[in-house]
């Protein structure tokens, strides 16, 4: 309290109740500071206690983690030491597969060439067998004897292919009989010297087509029209269908002359089927073929006075025998392919007579008068001149001893003294 006075001499001048307030002031204030500091040091006490305990939580704590840590790297020891004792143990696997591996590939390798080698000589021996083979059936196609056709069959088409022309050309003669007259335009002049040149029929018979009255007897224009188209037939019959036909008959016979009809008529089969196979790519050889026909039948109405136009003609005769034509030709061409393909034993040829040929009654069979009896023993025939072919014959040839010729089917002619009886 002296202190207190000391310090605040000032105070003793302040009056009694003046000085008692201050001091119940003071003194309220100094129990609030006491209060405030009692409240300050619980808390601060509180706050180092929770401190206090947060250190020793946290100690523990530290503690706890230095141990899980120690354990940690005890067992991340352990472990690293088992992975490197796994990992070495690996590597060796490792080394021991990739030597397997080695082993493997070497002997993979070694049977790959293996297989190789034995590919490349399968390959060989069937590329042989294949070789051989081929030259096998090659061997056999020429050696065979077999025909796909017999020789009955050929006959049958020949026979089939004169009925046709004879049918075809009485039908049209009989159409145009009253249309004949006698010619004497320079178209008909024309037509004259086409049919010479045709050489189918005589000149004689060509000269009486021209000059004689058909509308009473149409047998002449039928002898014509069944002549001309026989000679075209005859024609066809006879192609291989290729250029330069002349040059290739000359090379089959020095092969037919040098070679056994075995090899030889293989070797015409082959050469016909592959050339026909190549025509008929091209196509058109059938729609020519009767355009062929027809205007042979033109050229020989036009001789016998026929006056239309030669267009005109030429459609209605298509329009009229073109079925009939195409069964001839089709005929034709199965001749064509029997006698040139399906037949290597024997050749096939047709047979018709030139005009102005002496008749042979040994050769050759004159449909218009048929046979002639028995000459007498000593009696001599007069040559008589072949007026054209109305029907064509079959002769079958065989290679050297193999066959010789035989005449199977004689060609139809009609004799030029058919002018003089008509």
């Amino acid at each position: 309290m002296a202190q207190f006075n000391k310090t605040a001499p000032h105070l003793r001048l302040l009056s009694r109740p003046s000085a008692q307030k201050e001091v119940t002031a003071l003194n309220d204030a100094l129990k609030s500071a006491q209060q405030e500091l009692a409240r300050s040091q619980e808390k601060a006490i509180s706050e180092r206690d929770i401190a206090q305990n947060d250190a020793r939580e946290h100690a523990r704590e530290s503690e706890r983690l230095a141990e899980e840590k120690k354990q940690l790297k005890h067992e991340a020891e352990e472990t690293r030491s088992a992975t490197q004792a796994k990992l070495e143990t690996a590597r060796q696997n490792i080394r021991g597969a990739q030597g397997v591996a080695s082993r493997a590939e070497a002997r993979s390798n070694e049977l790959q060439r293996e297989l190789t080698a034995v590919r490349e000589e399968l390959r060989q021996t069937a590329a042989l067998l294949e070789t051989r083979s081929v030259e096998l059936r090659a061997a056999q196609v020429f050696l065979t004897r077999a025909d796909d056709i017999a020789d009955s069959e050929v006959v049958r088409m020949v026979t089939n292919l004169n009925s046709c022309v004879f049918q075809i050309a009485a039908v049209a003669a009989d159409a145009f009989q009253s249309r004949c007259r006698v010619g004497d335009s320079k178209e008909d002049e024309d037509a004259c010297a086409k049919l010479v040149s045709a050489g189918g029929i005589g000149r004689n018979v060509v000269d009486a087509l021209a000059r004689v009255d058909h509308t009473i007897d149409n047998t002449l224009v039928q002898v014509a029209l069944q002549g001309i188209m026989t000679a075209y037939a005859h024609q066809l019959c006879s192609r291989w269908g290729c250029a330069d036909e002349k040059n290739l008959m000359e090379l089959y016979a020095s092969i037919k002359a040098q070679e056994p009809q075995s090899v030889a008529g293989r070797w015409r089969s082959l050469f016909r089927t592959h050339v026909r196979q190549l025509r008929e790519r091209e196509g058109g050889e059938s729609g020519k073929a009767v355009a062929g026909f027809v205007e042979a039948l033109v050229t020989v109405l036009r001789v016998c006075g026929v006056a239309d136009d030669t267009n005109v003609l030429y459609l209605e005769l298509q329009r009229a025998h073109a079925d009939a034509l195409q069964t001839v030709v089709s005929l034709v061409f199965e001749f064509r392919r029997a006698a040139g393909e399906a037949i290597v034993s024997h050749d096939f040829s047709v047979v018709s007579v030139g005009a102005q040929e002496t008749y042979d009654e040994a050769r050759m069979e004159d449909e218009w008068e048929g046979p002639k009896k028995r000459r007498q023993k000593g009696e001599v025939e007069a040559a008589r001149p072949v007026c054209c072919t109305t029907g064509l014959g079959l002769l079958r040839e065989g290679n050297g001893s193999e066959g010789g010729r035989v005449l199977l089917v004689k060609p139809k002619v009609i004799l030029s003294s058919i002018v003089d009886k008509l």
